[in-house]
């Protein structure tokens, strides 16, 4: 058995920043995709590689392709993108409180038009 790379560590937070954003428990992703809860916190924290099955069984319930969880991830670039600004912002913001409820309130708007303005009236209001 292979150890577990950065890339795997990546995914893995990129899986359970999404699994957040969306508020989703890790038991319930856990029965959905068909792995035990042990076994998804385990893939979460990068200490187990996902295989194809339930990497695309969670893309899928998530809402987001597979390569966005790697988003041209080489081994080297996961080692430097984790301690990235932007990344360290964005799992700030969705460990907060008021970050879960935005993207759950965001993600249950459907219309797209809808979804443009709403982050548009963000931006105009964020930068005054």
């Amino acid at each position: 058995m292979r150890k577990p790379t950065p890339v795997d560590a990546l995914v893995g937070k990129r899986l359970r920043d999404r699994r957040l954003a969306l508020g989703l428990g890790s038991r319930e992703v856990a029965r959905l995709i068909g792995v035990s809860h042990h076994q998804l916190e385990k893939h979460e924290r990068g200490l187990s590689r996902v295989t194809s099955g339930p990497l695309s069984k969670m893309s899928n319930l998530l809402g987001v392709s597979p390569s966005f969880l790697f988003d041209n991830a080489t081994s080297r670039e996961a080692s430097s993108n984790e301690g990235s600004k932007e990344a360290s912002e964005l799992g700030a913001f969705l460990s907060t409180e008021e970050g879960q409820e935005l993207n759950r309130a965001f993600h249950r708007i459907r219309e797209k038009r809808i979804r443009r303005l709403y982050l548009a009236l963000v931006c105009a209001v964020a930068s005054l």
